[in-house]
């Protein structure tokens, strides 16, 4: 019973822990494909928020970048790591994240240009802001706010300005403390990555990659569940991308498949664990009754029916399944606290157990059905004694 309230508990903590950053957030719709990325992506998004039901559009991406850390023990006083950056337009990111995700940013230390200025008009041609967000786990004596870190680019290295850093919660984790973050403008972590042009010299041409655009409607859109009449806009302005709109449900349904993997590999470890104690219970059951085979016999012998005993049999079996339930649940509860915060530890997920009354008493109930069950057998024999067999036994 303890194990499968804490298999529960954490399965349901995962679910739920994956939900509340897309349901807290401004994001209704997203363009997301599966395999490549979106051209003319601040085009798009540009167009998209013209439109009257949404708010706002924006575009990001995700690329791995290099930097050069300092490491005073190098020979040139640096070495190179590469991080997982994102790139972002920080105004509408901001106002798209939910507070759940906010809480890792301080907002003292956030873009001075809450723009993506060096997209200029639509060349890369406008103000390179150089700011850049890093995660916590980058932190050092020798890598503050203000301080200068290079990034190596394509052909060259281009010094960015530290304005702040961030909790991530798969920055510096057990067993992965390598992986670490960087946000940044997003045309400036394209021009940086090569996702702004494509080809060279006279045969070169915009492509403005991004990995997704994001769309926040307006609350009356929202009020009037437009999300399904504008991502079908949306698959009818962009026939490329038809496929790869989704709404927030969708997302959600997303998640929630994913996580039923977790679900049922939990449910299976707590259901064996419970019929191992049924078993367990069933056993003491049957000894039992053949312990008591004469007593039995008597109580036949008396006039006591077949029914009486067979209920005999039956409470007591579910007295000791339901007493050895009650008992689990407090092992169960910390149980799961404690996997819970492995969890979070290892993996980086924060999760809150999906443990309540409502739970527990499903639970209860749960295993007093199948107790029932498994107190059929040792009735069973209780009744089936012969009577006279029964009061001759030594037991």
């Amino acid at each position: 019973m303890g194990l499968l309230i804490s298999m529960f508990s954490v399965s349901e903590g995962i679910m739920d822990s994956a939900e509340v950053p897309l349901l807290e957030s401004r994001e209704d719709l997203v363009i997301n494909p599966d395999q490549g990325r979106i051209e003319r992506s601040h085009t798009i998004a540009t167009d998209i928020t013209s439109w009257d039901e949404v708010a706002f559009a924006t575009p990001a991406l995700y690329q791995d970048m290099r930097v050069l850390l300092p490491e005073p023990d190098a020979e040139d006083g640096r070495y190179p790591k590469v991080v997982e950056a994102l790139g972002i337009v920080p105004a509408p990111f901001w106002e798209l994240m939910g507070e759940q995700e906010r809480e890792r940013f301080d907002r003292d230390e956030w873009f001075t240009y809450l723009d993506d200025p060096y997209f200029g008009n639509g060349t890369y041609d406008g103000l390179f802001t150089g700011e850049i967000l890093l995660s916590q786990n980058l932190r050092g004596p020798d890598l503050q706010v203000g301080h200068v870190l290079p990034v190596i680019a394509l052909d060259r290295v281009v010094n960015m300005t530290v304005v702040g850093f961030f909790d991530h919660e798969w920055a510096g984790l057990t067993g992965i403390a390598d992986l670490s973050f960087a946000i940044l403008h997003l045309s400036e972590l394209q021009a940086l990555t090569g996702m702004a042009w494509e080809g060279e010299g006279a045969s070169a041409r915009v492509v403005d990659l991004s990995n997704l655009v994001s769309v926040a409607l307006t609350p009356e859109a929202v009020k009037d569940e437009a999300e399904e009449e504008v991502a079908q806009r949306i698959r009818d302005e962009y026939p490329a991308y038809a496929e790869d709109v989704f709404t927030k449900g969708d997302q959600l349904e997303l998640i929630r498949q994913e996580t039923m993997i977790a679900e049922a590999f939990y449910f299976a470890i707590g259901s064996v664990s419970m019929l191992i104690g049924l078993l367990f219970v069933a056993t003491i059951m049957i000894v039992s009754v053949l312990e008591r085979t004469r007593e039995i016999g008597i109580l036949r012998a008396i006039g006591i029916s077949r029914r009486s005993v067979f209920t005999q049999v039956i409470t007591e079996a579910m007295v000791l399944v339901l007493v050895g339930a009650l008992i689990g649940i407090v092992p169960g509860y910390f149980g799961a606290v404690w996997a819970a915060e492995r969890i979070s530890a290892n993996v980086g997920v924060s999760i809150d157990l999906g443990f309540s009354t409502a739970f527990v008493i499903q639970a209860l109930l749960w295993v007093f059905l199948v107790g029932v069950l498994f107190s059929m057998y040792p009735a069973y024999v209780a009744i089936r004694m012969n009577i006279v067999k029964a009061i001759t036994s030594p037991h």
